[in-house]
């Protein structure tokens, strides 16, 4: 049996920081959840978690509480996947970085209700399908400002912006940093009231939160776990 139709997941509210589900199983109807990741995607994920515990819980005899398992659930937390770095104006960093991913954040958006001319900072490998994941994400996105990566896999800047434009995304800049770039998208979108969304790849996604934390880009570590659309029990 699929974990889905083991367990019922329902959203019921949410916001960029966190959602509210209702969670039910035949074993047990834990009601009203909150789920500490904000993204909708995770909703499949939730339920796979509370399926996997109660086939464990089974497999030794153990009844998990459900206060156990709820208190699991809105601690959970995925860096680099729909994470809120800030709220004034929000930015939300996410490391998809191919179409599917792309696709996969732009329902996320919407879900959170901010699915709206969106302020990009972008930046890309080489190897990764670019136009495809711009393509995917451009329906959202007003501006964007691509950026450079510390890798020498790490696709111009100049570049993306073309590639950006040849997907409709009309509003495009050059950044010299990735600093520089997300300092631009914060400032602009705090002024027109809108949120700031960086994606592309786990190597941006890493030097932010190493700029955040101080410490080293570890793109490897956001890898391990975390690779591909969605955040899996086991990868």
């Amino acid at each position: 049996m699929l974990a889905p139709e083991a367990v019922s997941v329902r959203r019921t509210g949410g916001d960029l920081r966190s959602q509210t589900l209702a969670v039910a199983s035949e074993e047990t109807d834990y009601g009203r959840v909150e789920l500490g990741l904000a993204a909708s995607y995770q909703i499949e994920n939730a339920a796979t978690a509370v399926a996997a515990l109660e086939t464990f819980g089974r497999a030794i005899g153990v009844a998990l509480p459900a206060d156990a398992v709820k208190k699991g659930l809105a601690g959970a937390r995925v860096r680099a996947r729909f994470q809120l770095l800030s709220d004034d104006p929000p930015v939300i960093l996410d490391g998809a970085h191919n179409p599917c991913a792309a696709a996969a954040l732009v329902s996320a958006l919407k879900a959170a209700k901010a699915g709206r001319s969106v302020r990009l900072v972008c930046g890309m490998c080489e190897d990764k399908d670019s136009a495809g994941f711009l393509r995917e994400i451009a329906p959202v996105v007003g501006k964007v400002w691509t950026v450079p990566l510390a890798t020498p896999r790490g696709r111009a800047p100049e570049t993306l912006a073309a590639l950006a434009r040849g997907v409709g995304i009309r509003e495009t800049a050059v950044a010299t940093s990735v600093e520089s770039g997300l300092a631009a998208a914060r400032a602009d979108a705090a002024a027109a009231g809108l949120p700031v969304v960086v994606a592309g790849s786990l190597y941006l996604a890493g030097e932010i939160l190493a700029a955040r934390e101080g410490s080293s880009p570890d793109p490897g570590e956001l890898l391990h776990g975390t690779h591909g659309q969605r955040f899996q029990i086991a990868d």
